[in-house]
């Protein structure tokens, strides 16, 4: 478990059997502990992409320029680098099965919901999970020409950017 009191922010890689509707019920449920989502695994480019898109969120809804009213799913917005929430929803969902998965909580009492979640869905806990990748990269959509304009070891940052873009986009 990865906890950022910084940016309000709590993460947890999680491995095993899950099915799309039993996370939609126990986060609905974590969401009475704290804010949470739990979000593909293969698309989440490490602990950076998710603080940055949690300092976005977080300060979007502080100074009003929030889209969404709830703070989870601004925060999903900004994590897939979307502006539109079914896109963002659809890019970084879950399916109806996956084998793992990134479950994060916001605010005050998010180890309590991640902790809760891990419990609840079964998921032995693996924070190597949310660990950065190309393969991630690509997954996210980060394309092969963008890979190869940016230096390689500034390639992790490239999600980042694509988060602090959704403040720019306006349609």
């Amino acid at each position: 478990m990865i906890d950022d009191e910084e940016h309000g922010v709590c993460l947890a890689g999680g491995r095993g059997p899950l099915r799309l509707e039993d996370v939609l019920l126990y986060a609905r449920k974590a969401n009475r502990i704290a804010p949470t989502q739990v979000v593909r695994a293969d698309r989440v480019v490490g602990a950076d992409h998710v603080r940055s898109a949690a300092l976005h969120a977080w300060r979007a809804l502080r100074e009003g320029r929030n889209h969404a009213k709830r703070i989870e799913v601004e925060f999903l917005r900004y994590l897939a680098g979307e502006r539109q929430i079914q896109k963002a929803i659809e890019k970084m969902g879950l399916p109806e099965r996956a084998d793992e998965a990134v479950l994060i909580a916001l605010g005050d009492k998010r180890q309590d919901a991640v902790r809760y979640l891990l419990h609840q869905l079964a998921l032995d806990e693996d924070d190597h999970v949310a660990l950065p990748s190309e393969a991630k990269l690509r997954a996210f959509g980060v394309t092969e020409a963008m890979m190869e304009a940016t230096r390689p070891e500034r390639r992790m940052d490239l999600p980042l950017e694509a988060v602090a873009a959704v403040d720019l986009m306006r349609t």
